[in-house]
């Protein structure tokens, strides 16, 4: 049987369910639906849903109301009352959800399923994300190697290590409990820590501040953020599981996923909101939980870790941008479990398109994406509401930001001192210019030569002026007398 693409959507009164079977035998088309089940046949399609809220039975609605068919497209239209009018049912957009076959009631009290039925509220508002806890206890001992989603899997990796050698920078990743990976990623970080680039991107930061003002669609659709096509299909297509999750197993996976959407938000500002063949690189690089198998223990160090590879390892690395992402992370929480997974709906077809990273989906993305359909709003506004009371400074991150920030101030004042004394040297010069004049010597190759008079020179050719002065007086009136003679000899002719 093939399940078919469908939406539901809801009025006060109807769930609408729309389901596209273009294939469809008409005739032979079954519906049915009563409480929380709905069932489609019509071969090959066969379609199933749990509602999170009770229906009316077909038998209590009018046939000729409950559905139609548009032969154009395909299309059946049902539409199913509500039993209680006005109510409003949860989550009707995370398909996978809808697609989960119900649970039947066990007689095991110890074992808890925690989905929306069973999880306790209170359980949310008692997890304070800011204490680092520490692994002492003996269960958390036996899963000290392990990893993947909720810290849940081992010896996945034996068979595909030479395949993921560029994936995961751990080195023996099952033989190395958490611990020692964050040793490792820590010693590592500081050998690679470029002071020049990150100065660079410090003063000359004009392609950064347009990218900190970028706005990505979780600034823009506040309220109506809907799936694509091919998101909805994706969603149809996930598995459908259930978890058994302890409290430290949910801690790990809620401080995963703020790394996870940490590395997301960047790569989607820092590129406009258009992947390209490095988004991959990009998110896997920036994430602790991807590259290096970690399982945090508390908020503030998720997000000094975060912070410290953000300003290692990528083109931009600039303390006001990864404090920028920390507020979109915030932002994409408060938006709530949709635009979460949306997010990671769009990890997960990054790492598909790359080669080899489809493993991290394994490992991680598709259980996040499945979880977080059946996990309840206040446990993602708890971690929203936390993510605002956490401050970072840049002596948390360990890499002597101050320090160096502070030396090339210095060396930047020195600069301008030096320039600042060269411009005072080139007008003493334009000064000296003025007292230059050319001079009849010529050099050794026939051209005029420039002398600077001294002062004595300078009273000789006052001196000279003078003498040419009164000689040219005394010429002028010989000159003068001359001619008056001559006119009185030519009268007393």
């Amino acid at each position: 049987m093939i399940t078919p693409m469908f939406k539901v959507r809801q009025d006060n009164d109807y769930v609408i369910v729309v389901i596209e079977a273009k294939y469809a035998n008409v005739s032979e088309t079954e519906v049915y639906f009563n409480q929380y089940d709905f069932k489609f046949h019509s071969k090959p399609y066969y379609l199933r849903l749990t509602f999170p809220c009770q229906v009316k039975s077909v038998d209590e609605c009018q046939y000729s109301q409950i559905a139609t068919y548009d032969c154009e497209t395909g299309t059946f239209i049902i539409n199913i009352a509500k039993k209680n009018q006005g109510e409003v049912f949860e989550d009707l957009d995370f398909t996978t959800k809808l697609l989960a076959v119900p649970r039947k009631e066990e007689k095991t009290p110890n074992i808890e399923v925690l989905d929306s039925s069973t999880f306790n509220d209170e359980e949310c508002e008692d997890v304070d994300w800011h204490i680092e806890q520490q692994i002492t206890t003996e269960e958390s001992l036996i899963s000290q190697n392990c990893y993947g989603f909720a810290n849940k899997k081992s010896g996945c990796l034996n068979k595909v290590l030479e395949e993921i050698s560029d994936l995961i920078e751990l080195k023996n990743p099952e033989h190395k409990t958490n611990d020692e990976r964050a040793k490792e990623r820590l010693g590592q970080q500081i050998q690679n820590f470029s002071d020049d680039h990150y100065l660079a991107d410090l003063y000359d930061c004009d392609e950064i501040e347009e990218i900190v003002n970028y706005l990505p669609f979780w600034e823009k659709e506040t309220t109506n953020i809907e799936f694509t096509e091919d998101e909805q299909f994706i969603l149809k297509e996930l598995p459908r599981r259930e978890y058994l999750l302890s409290a430290n197993e949910l801690r790990f996976v809620g401080l995963g996923l703020v790394d996870l959407i940490y590395c997301y938000a960047y790569q989607h500002r820092t590129t406009f909101s258009e992947t390209n063949v490095e988004s991959g690189w990009t998110i896997r690089k920036l994430s602790p939980t991807l590259s290096w198998l970690e399982v945090h223990t508390s908020l503030k160090s998720t997000l000094v870790s975060l912070i410290q590879r953000s300003l290692i390892y990528p083109l931009y690395r600039n303390w006001s941008l990864s404090n920028k992402i920390i507020k979109d992370v915030q932002k994409i929480f408060s938006l709530g479990r949709k635009c979460i997974l949306k997010c990671l709906l769009e990890i997960r077809n990054i790492f598909i398109n790359c080669d080899s990273q489809h493993v991290l989906n394994e490992l991680y993305i598709t259980d996040y994406c499945v979880w977080i359909q059946k996990s309840q709003e206040i446990f993602i506004q708890d971690l929203a509401k936390s993510l605002l009371e956490v401050n970072i400074c840049k002596s948390d991150v360990e890499l002597d930001l101050e320090e160096l920030e502070q030396a090339a101030k210095e060396v930047v004042a020195a600069e301008m001192a030096n320039e600042k004394e060269n411009s005072s040297d080139v007008k003493e010069i334009c000064n000296n210019l003025e007292d230059l004049h050319l001079v009849n010597e010529k050099g050794s190759e026939g051209l005029p030569t420039i002398k600077e008079e001294t002062a004595e020179e300078k009273e000789v050719s006052t001196d000279d002026d003078d003498v040419d002065d009164n000689s040219s007086d005394e010429t002028s009136d010989s000159e003068a007398s001359y001619y008056l003679d001559s006119d009185d000899s030519e009268n007393e002719k």
